[in-house]
């Protein structure tokens, strides 16, 4: 399952698309604001939360599924929606799961746009990044 890596951010307010969904993008990793993205890309549809470098959430549809990642710090949680477990472990540890490189994808977008995506700021972002009550994480170290 790939995530799509493409996300945005800033908190001046409308919705973007294109270099301005990019920057917007930027600005939300420099901790200036929260947005969420939705993703129309055909082959990767989904959404993405940003509140920081190391607080996010991305939303990737495959096959009928949603699956789930959300960073918070350096815990990770990984979990399918209506699923009653998921995985809880830190963003350094040796499971050998990559987590995705957001800033890489940003720098990726801007050097040549390729992921299709309208992103609004975000005022109730902090909602999304909290994990589920109802999904049982079980820690992997």
């Amino acid at each position: 399952m790939a995530f799509p890596l493409a996300a945005c951010g800033s908190d001046s307010g409308g919705t973007a698309t294109g270099g301005d969904a990019v920057a917007m993008m930027q600005s939300a990793m420099d901790g200036e604001g929260a947005v969420t993205c939705e993703i129309t890309d055909a082959e990767q549809p989904g959404s993405m939360s940003i509140a920081g470098s190391d607080r996010y959430r991305i939303l990737a549809q495959s096959d009928g599924e949603t699956v789930n990642l959300l960073r918070d710090g350096s815990d990770v949680y990984v979990w399918k929606d209506g699923g009653g477990t998921g995985m809880k472990t830190t963003a350094d540890s040796q499971t050998g799961m990559t987590l995705p490189n957001i800033q890489e994808a940003i720098d990726q977008e801007k050097a040549s746009p390729t992921v299709d995506m309208e992103c609004a700021a975000d005022g109730d972002v902090d909602a999304k990044l909290v994990a589920p009550d109802e999904v049982e994480f079980q820690t992997v170290p």
